[in-house]
C-alpha cells in the first residue's frame, strides 16, 4: 500500500485549526490508496472531538489543502504499519475508523 507523507503548510503553522489535531503540526505518514484517503485517515487518527466547542468555525487541518501537505512518499518508511499514523517523534496513533472496521 502506497504511503503518504503530511505537513503543515508553512504559513499555516500558527493557525488555530491545528488545536483539532492531537499531534499538532507534527509531520507524519501513513498508508492509504490515496491523498483524499490519507487526508481522512491522519483526520481519524488525531481528530479532537471537543476541538469543535473552542472555536467558531473549525475546520479540520489534514484535511485542508490549505493547511496541509501531502505527498505521496518514494520510498518504504519504516514504522508505518496498516491502521495507524506515524508521527515525527515515532508513535503510532490508531485510525478509529480502521479499528471499527478491522473487529
Amino acid at each position: 500500500m502506497p504511503v503518504f507523507r503530511l505537513e503543515p503548510v508553512a504559513e499555516h503553522v500558527g493557525s488555530p485549526h491545528w488545536q483539532c489535531s492531537t499531534i499538532g503540526t507534527q509531520v507524519c505518514w501513513v498508508q492509504a490508496s490515496d491523498e483524499v484517503a490519507a487526508r481522512w485517515a491522519v483526520t481519524m487518527a488525531t481528530v479532537i472531538a471537543r476541538c469543535d466547542d473552542e472555536l467558531d468555525s473549525p475546520i479540520m487541518p489534514w484535511r485542508n489543502a490549505d493547511h496541509a501537505l501531502c505527498f505521496l512518499e518514494s520510498e518504504d518508511i519504516r514504522g508505518v504499519r496498516p491502521g495507524y499514523v506515524l508521527d515525527a517523534d515515532g508513535e503510532l496513533h490508531e485510525i478509529e475508523e480502521y479499528r471499527a472496521t478491522a473487529q
